[in-house]
């Protein structure tokens, strides 16, 4: 299955993503780490629409996207699962984990 896991963390450094991807690939599946960090500390800041857009191609065919965040980082999360699920030809599957 065709995998793609989103983090919006400040830092990139989500251990427990990459930990994830690791026993689904382990697993079988085709599995990709999107890492999408702003460098800000504006936490009300959300992604632009050509980030949106370039997302839009980047998960095109992929049956499962799994979007991680931290409480502050937390509106770029809803942003995204709200874009998704506005996309219901794109995908079937997202998963949220805080």
């Amino acid at each position: 299955m065709k995998v793609h896991l989103i983090s919006t963390n400040t830092f990139p450094s989500d251990q427990g993503l990459r930990t994830l991807s690791a026993c689904l690939k382990r697993e079988g599946h085709e599995v990709k780490m999107i890492f999408l960090p702003l460098g800000t500390w504006d936490y009300e800041v959300v992604y632009d629409n050509n980030v949106l857009g370039l997302l839009k191609k980047e998960v095109k065919n992929t049956k499962l996207i799994g979007i991680n965040a931290m409480a502050s980082t937390r509106k770029r999360a809803e942003q995204l699962i709200k874009f998704f699920s506005s996309q219901r030809k794109l995908l079937k599957h997202v998963i949220l984990s805080v």
